[in-house]
């Protein structure tokens, strides 16, 4: 048994969006970040996984670490998938600076037993299928931005200034 893979980044072609804060209590994202991601994808905790969280204290200023990310099924075929990244840290004080950086994929995977129904499933995805694709692409790439406003207006930041990796 066979399988066709599409995967695509959402946010293409810049592929990831970077945000930078400092300023008071830069934690922050690692206690609003499970909230974003449950309400902006519509999923159970089932469906949201904290890949690594960590920190270090050394001496005045605490480093921290996180990865987060959220699946949501689209259908049978298509899976959304958006993954987070934090890096900073914070002084004693609850000032310090963060870098957030969001990333999102759409993974279709199609099974197939012979090789006529894999001609068919190629031939289903680049006629019909492709439209539903698109319209999940758009929406996921909507929900990015979405999360992306919440970690703003958190931090209160009005407006976005322009990062560059």
């Amino acid at each position: 048994m066979g399988e066709i893979s599409y995967t695509e980044d959402i946010l293409s072609p810049r592929e990831e969006i970077f945000i930078t804060y400092t300023g008071k209590n830069p934690f922050l994202i690692c206690t609003i970040i499970m909230p974003i991601l449950r309400d902006t994808l519509k999923v159970t905790a089932s469906n949201l996984r904290e890949d690594k969280i960590r920190w270090v204290d050394i001496g005045d200023v605490r480093g921290f670490f996180g990865v987060w990310r959220g699946y949501r099924g689209e259908d049978k075929w298509t899976e959304t998938m958006i993954k987070v990244w934090a890096d900073g840290n914070q002084d004693k004080e609850k000032f310090g600076t963060v870098k957030i950086k969001i990333k999102g994929f759409l993974k279709t995977e199609f099974k197939y037993s012979t090789p006529l129904s894999r001609g068919l499933w190629i031939m289903f995805n680049y006629t019909f299928y492709w439209r539903q694709r698109r319209a999940y692409l758009d929406f996921s790439r909507d929900n990015i931005f979405k999360m992306k406003e919440e970690i703003l207006s958190a931090y209160n930041i009005l407006k976005e200034e322009k990062q560059y990796p």
